[in-house]
């Protein structure tokens, strides 16, 4: 099996790619200071961004 570490430090990754899952870090705002809508909007973008890096996307298609 094979893992994929997306934006590794000393501590975590951002996101592992392990045996078909996507697994991301907590994901905060980094403007906390922005109201909470603000806030979902910026953590929302992250995780698809960090998706995007390993090929994956928020929604999907059956076929």
């Amino acid at each position: 099996m094979s893992i994929q570490r997306i934006e590794s430090g000393a501590r975590m990754s951002q996101a592992v790619v392990a045996n078909g899952f996507v697994f991301l870090a907590g994901q905060v705002a980094p403007n906390p200071g922005a109201d909470v809508t603000d806030q979902t909007h910026q953590v929302l973008a992250e995780i698809d961004r960090l998706l995007a890096a390993v090929g994956s996307q928020t929604s999907t298609t059956l076929r």
